[in-house]
């Protein structure tokens, strides 16, 4: 998994590699529990412990996103992810998740 090997690598680094990523806030998106995704902030922060490295994640969100609408594209273009908004907003089927649609699609339907 990307988790195990960003650790692994964290705690096996002899520079400031991750530097970038640790003590900043860097967005990102999580599912929630029906699947839809949502905008979110993370700040990850290591903490030196006399045993090795604990990290600790603080999570935001924010409710002004709800006014967009988010989906997540493999480079073909097919859909993978939508937020909840995207299918209230462009009022969309909710099978768009599962049906392999290009996001192609999903513009020409904006733009028409």
């Amino acid at each position: 998994m990307f988790h195990d090997s960003f650790m692994r690598q964290y705690l096996q680094r002899e520079d400031d590699t991750y530097g970038g990523f640790l003590n900043s806030e860097n967005s990102l998106f999580i599912k929630n529990k029906n699947g839809y995704i949502i905008p979110s902030f993370v700040k990850v922060k290591p903490i030196e412990l006399p045993d090795g490295y604990q990290f600790m994640a603080t999570f935001r969100t924010t409710d002004v996103r709800k006014l967009y609408a988010y989906f997540i594209c493999r480079p073909d273009g097919i859909i993978t992810d939508v937020s909840a908004s995207a299918i209230t907003i462009l009022n969309l089927n909710l099978a768009i998740r599962k049906n392999n649609v290009n996001i192609d699609t999903i513009v020409k339907y904006i733009t028409s």
